[in-house]
């Protein structure tokens, strides 16, 4: 398994492990799913570390004949952080916490100061397609990764980390992010900010 443009296992950025018959390891891992089971196929179970650099992961495995090994081609994944496992970072015990904060696709968010607010109606769209595409697209945009892109990915296991830079890259005025802030008419190459209802705007 590997991420990132510089894949090393210093960095945490690739992972060499073996198939196992059964059980797994605190690292990356590969186990048959029944080791008994006579089929022509096999079923492997992937398991990761619960602090997994998070993205877009290259899988490959080898296949050892006496002296001759050879290399194929697996596929992709996207790893991401993950709320329902205890180990990571952004674990969520209470699950109508999760259901409120992770599984709920719509909310209300508000618009103005302590004293001058209202609510409006607001479309999350975390579960869109190709929404983890645009995600590290815009990972892969901000100013820390074109600067040291091995430090960068080497620090996508931080979901603080993470959180920064995605909040660093809405802006477009100072971070080449996703939006140019305007506050003012006239907006005929965009919306007003005041009548976005949802992220994909």
């Amino acid at each position: 398994a590997k991420t990132g443009p510089h894949p090393e296992a210093l960095t945490n950025t690739k992972a060499v492990f073996p198939l196992l018959k059964n059980g797994k390891t605190r690292g990356w891992s590969a186990s048959v799913n029944d080791p008994t089971k006579s089929t022509k196929y096999l079923e492997v179970i992937l398991s990761s570390p619960s602090n997994a650099i998070v993205g877009r992961y290259h899988l490959s495995f080898q296949v050892s004949l006496g002296k001759v090994i050879s290399s194929h081609n697996l596929g992709e994944l996207i790893l991401i952080f993950n709320p329902w496992a205890s180990g990571d970072e952004v674990y969520m015990a209470n699950s109508e916490e999760r259901q409120e904060y992770v599984l709920n696709d719509q909310g209300i968010i508000y618009r103005g100061n302590a004293d001058s607010f209202q609510g409006a109606s607001w479309d999350y769209g975390q579960f869109e397609q190709q929404i983890l595409t645009v995600c590290i697209a815009i990972l892969d945009r901000n100013l820390k990764y074109t600067k040291d892109k091995k430090k960068d990915y080497s620090r996508r296991n931080d979901p603080i980390f993470v959180g920064r830079v995605c909040s660093a890259m809405v802006n477009s005025n100072d971070d080449s992010g996703v939006l140019r802030g305007k506050w003012v008419e006239p907006y005929t190459d965009g919306v007003s900010p005041l009548t976005r209802r949802s992220e994909e705007h």
